[in-house]
């Protein structure tokens, strides 16, 4: 029987020996803080817990459940909230089915009432503690974790992680993050860098679609997309957004452009809009609210959005979500056309075949839906951008016989254990084969990747992390060019300007 050898094989064959070196290597964690953190967390579920029962809402939970009540149980919850309290039901408090009442946190947050604010802190916590404390002390290994990871199970080609899932740690939820980031910490003498391919997807997609309005967005980096996006989205000036709108350009990117690139649609797109609008506290020009702002701009408000009527609810003008209906049409055919005709070209082909190939070199057969034919393509190509990184990575710092290591993967990014003195070296070597190598392997890239690099100080731990620009021999630590950006000719004058920082920030 004659070897396979074509890219594909190649890059899985070598990425899981190089994933096999980041898995010896493991990750360091600050054992006594771990301990301390999972008993002091233990103790205040249990306070918690304990409060949540001498309370009015829990006498009236146990009327309506008796010896049933539960105070896990999101169906009984939204029953005691909106059936046996009373609080207003709006049509998003609804599940999809509109069988049951939904308690999604952002539903939950939106009533004012300690009994709910402690509810949604217990349940924090107990995730902290059993998901994640209690997860990573049963794998230490000394005063290591040694997660697997996979490149055999997502059917998006992309990786996965277990025992325990390194790609599962929490960022989000600012609490959560640094309760259980903080008990990873580097090896001695060295410092934990996080690099990740910037905009990795976006630069995955543009591959495949060749859109030219995309291809500009990105090489020109005077152009914003998402600057651009949310003037269009909330009827604002870009100039204002340029100087204001940071929260502003974020609601756009994460709920309007980053969906529809994943087949979100205007109907599911324009409530996280309008409601981002409250969350974020967001203003408009001339000293007036974003929501007073849309009000005046949409007298109907909102409009209905409920995505599980059928036929679907129709779209009336006047309202914010037959506006967001006008721009996604925007969008589509006039801002990304070539993008969008695209998507629909590549899934008529998939339909023809019953399979695609990627850029890397699978195809990918089965049953799937538009969703998955579109987005398993650009996921796994950028995945594997990363992956054959990490091999050329992981090979040369063997081959250079440095004791810098990579000791994690998390989709679009790598975490590596720099020693203090490699550290210029190593980010040498990582940028050259992140944006140059790679190109000449993968001669489709279109558009060249970017690393964003992001350091923890020396002593500190994964939560703080900070970025920071590295061109030639210089380290910058504000990448974005604040006023208070500060420029080192060597990386010990940088890590020791880290290191005062960490301590006068802790002190």
């Amino acid at each position: 029987m004659e070897p396979v050898d074509h890219p594909g094989y190649r890059l899985l064959h070598e990425g899981q020996i190089a994933l096999t070196y980041v898995e010896a290597a493991g990750m360091r964690v600050d054992v006594d803080y771990l301990n301390r953190m999972s008993k002091q967390s233990k103790e205040e579920i249990a306070k918690l817990e304990h409060r949540l029962y001498e309370t009015k809402q829990w006498t009236a939970w146990r009327q309506r459940y008796g010896d049933r009540a539960n105070l896990q149980s999101d169906v009984q919850l939204g029953v005691v909230l909106f059936e046996v309290l009373k609080y207003p039901v709006r049509q998003e408090d609804r599940t999809e089915s509109g069988e049951r009442f939904s308690t999604d946190a952002t539903i939950l947050e939106r009533i004012k009432d300690p009994f709910i604010e402690d509810l949604l802190k217990l349940g924090k916590l107990q995730k902290a503690h059993g998901t994640y404390l209690k997860q990573i002390q049963r794998e230490l290994v000394g005063d290591r974790i040694h997660p697997q990871f996979n490149l055999h199970i997502p059917v998006t080609y992309r990786s996965s992680s277990d025992t325990p899932n390194f790609q599962n740690i929490p960022i989000r939820d600012p609490e959560v993050s640094k309760l259980i980031r903080t008990g990873f910490i580097a090896s001695d003498d060295c410092v934990l860098v996080e690099s990740d391919l910037r905009g990795a997807e976006v630069v995955m997609a543009t591959c495949y679609h060749r859109d030219p309005t995309m291809i500009t967005y990105l090489k020109d980096r005077t152009k914003d997309m998402h600057r651009d996006m949310a003037a269009q989205l909330y009827l604002i000036p870009v100039e204002w957004v340029e100087e204001h709108g940071k929260l502003h350009r974020y609601g756009a990117k994460n709920k309007f452009v980053f969906p529809e690139f994943y087949n979100s649609f205007f109907m599911q797109c324009a409530p996280e809009l309008w409601e981002w609008a409250d969350q974020a506290k967001l203003q408009a020009p001339g000293g007036i609210t974003l929501r007073q702002h849309l009000d005046r701009e949409f007298p109907w408000g909102l409009g209905d959005c409920d995505t599980s009527k059928d036929p679907l609810p129709k779209v009336i003008d006047g309202t914010f979500v037959a506006h967001i209906q006008e721009v996604e049409d925007d969008f589509w055919h006039r801002r990304f056309k070539v993008y969008g005709q695209w998507k629909l070209d590549w899934y008529r082909l998939y339909l023809e075949k019953g399979y695609f190939e990627t850029l890397t070199g699978f195809r990918i057969a089965g049953t799937m839906d538009r969703n998955q034919v579109i987005n398993y393509p650009i996921q796994g190509s950028a995945f594997h951008c990363l992956l054959w990184i990490l091999i050329r990575l992981v090979k040369e710092l063997r081959r250079r016989k440095m004791r810098s290591q990579v000791v994690g993967q998390i989709h679009d990014s790598i975490i590596a254990d720099v020693r203090q003195d490699e550290l210029s070296e190593y980010l040498h070597i990582l940028q050259r084969i992140a944006v140059e190598d790679i190109r000449k392997e993968y001669t489709w890239l279109v558009v060249p990747l970017e690393i964003e690099n992001e350091i923890c100080p020396p002593n500190g731990s994964w939560y703080d992390k900070k970025p920071f620009d590295f061109k030639g021999q210089r380290f910058r630590i504000s990448p974005e060019g604040e006023e208070d950006s500060r420029i080192f000719s060597n990386q010990w004058d940088f890590l020791s300007y880290l290191a005062a920082e960490h301590r006068t920030s802790h002190d």
